[in-house]
């Protein structure tokens, strides 16, 4: 006499291995006073009021990238004016090793040129594009400019504004510097 196997309906073992996956990998909740000190205290807490400039009042993905052209000085300039006090920004690097602001890969969606991969061009061919071509704001900021790393973090750590760094590709001297 055969022993009949049992199988689970399709979807539910590939949920149950699914399942299974995330919690062997995920990652442990943070301690809370790692998250304090990064995004500061909670608005109704005791230590916001004796610190009030701790509190986080904003965070601007990729420097207010809505309002102005993203990753941009103007964009942090626009982020400083409206006392926001934390900015994202995106990193990558060019042909010739400088660590530039920028989202895509490419230029395509903020110039409207085909310009698919600057990891493969050099600073100098790039750094006088206008990126702010196609930004809904393009007529208040004229001729927009790609940002390098340390241009933005002068800036930024010079209004006090803290920095959450997304690093984008997979070059390592982005993650060595």
């Amino acid at each position: 006499m055969r022993k009949k196997i049992f199988f689970l309906p399709f979807g539910l073992d590939v949920g149950l291995i699914g399942l299974s996956a995330y919690y062997l990998t995920r990652l442990r909740k943070p301690e809370p006073e790692n998250v304090i000190n990064i995004f500061g205290p909670e608005p109704w807490s005791k230590e916001s009021q004796t610190s009030p400039e701790k509190v986080v009042r904003c965070i601007a993905h990729r420097g207010a990238g809505l309002d102005a052209p993203e990753n941009t000085l103007e964009a942090f300039k626009y982020c400083v004016e409206r006392d926001c006090n934390i900015v994202e920004l995106d990193v990558r690097t060019s042909k010739d090793g400088k660590l530039l602001l920028l989202h895509d890969q490419g230029l395509e969606r903020l110039t409207g040129k085909d310009i698919t991969n600057v990891h493969v061009m050099d600073w100098d061919k790039i750094k006088d594009i206008d990126i702010g071509a196609t930004h809904p704001n393009r007529k208040q900021f004229k001729e927009v400019k790609l940002c390098l790393l340390d241009d933005a973090l002068d800036y930024l750590m010079a209004h006090k504004v803290r920095v959450i760094i997304d690093v984008k590709g997979d070059n390592r001297q982005v993650w060595e510097c």
